[in-house]
């Protein structure tokens, strides 16, 4: 009896494995407890190269701001995936600014709408400020009339489409810019590709808005360049400290 019970405790142990127990396969419960898989973020590719070294027309000008406008929503969009997202939207659109659309000219001098009638009054042209032979064009009769300018802006016309356009794309990029600038850090190199980019973009818009569409022109454009009819003179601004 007491052979027989030691033979029946060797069986016992030689059948337990005690260091076998992975590979078990009745434990396969405890998989659940680990959860879901964690599926990995898309995402979307930056082509930062749409973006066109130069323009030539307003057709590539379009171009240029539609592709930065939705390359800068992608990577907004993206921003707690990628690296140093603000700073990529913010050199991207300095580059845009400075080196990609050319910037407006100044335009020949203008000869406000009294003197001109003064003028052809026969007023003394130097009691008028020496105005008589400088901007004819901007005269009651002419008023209508763009100057002639070999400025990018100023060199073909444009349709009031195309002007709603590159305003509505003006005013997007410059509200993207100011979120990127201010948040990072400030430093005195930033400080003054900020205030230059600002002051693109706002030369730009100036010179946009001044233009007289060729198909409908738009009675703020007409008021604000001077060319309304009835006693209006054109609008400006400067950028000051």
């Amino acid at each position: 009896g007491e052979r027989g019970g030691e033979r029946g405790g060797e069986r016992a142990m030689s059948t337990r494995f005690p260091l076998f127990g992975w590979l078990r396969r009745d434990l396969d419960a405890v998989l659940a407890l680990a959860g879901g898989e964690v599926v990995p973020p898309i995402v979307r590719p930056v082509r930062l190269t749409l973006v066109a070294d130069s323009v030539s027309d307003y057709d590539g000008a379009l171009a240029v701001l539609r592709h930065a406008a939705q390359l800068c929503t992608v990577i907004s969009h993206q921003a707690g995936r990628m690296r140093n997202s603000y700073a990529l939207r913010a050199s991207l659109l300095e580059h845009i600014a400075a080196r990609v659309l050319p910037l407006p000219l100044p335009l020949p001098p203008r000869r406000p709408k009294h003197v001109a009638a003064a003028l052809a009054q026969g007023g003394d042209d130097e009691a008028l400020g020496g105005w008589r032979g400088v901007g004819e064009w901007d005269s009651d009769v002419d008023a209508g009339v763009e100057p002639a300018c070999d400025c990018f802006w100023w060199r073909r016309g444009m349709r009031a489409a195309t002007q709603l356009e590159l305003l509505r794309l003006l005013s997007l990029l410059s509200r993207h810019y100011a979120t990127v600038v201010l948040s990072m850090n400030p430093t005195v190199l930033s400080d003054a590709s900020r205030i230059l980019t600002f002051a693109s973009f706002a030369a730009l818009a100036d010179a946009v808005v001044r233009r007289t569409a060729s198909d409908c022109p738009s009675a703020f454009s007409l008021q604000y360049s001077g060319a309304a009819t009835g006693p209006s003179e054109p609008y400006a601004f400067t950028v000051d400290r």
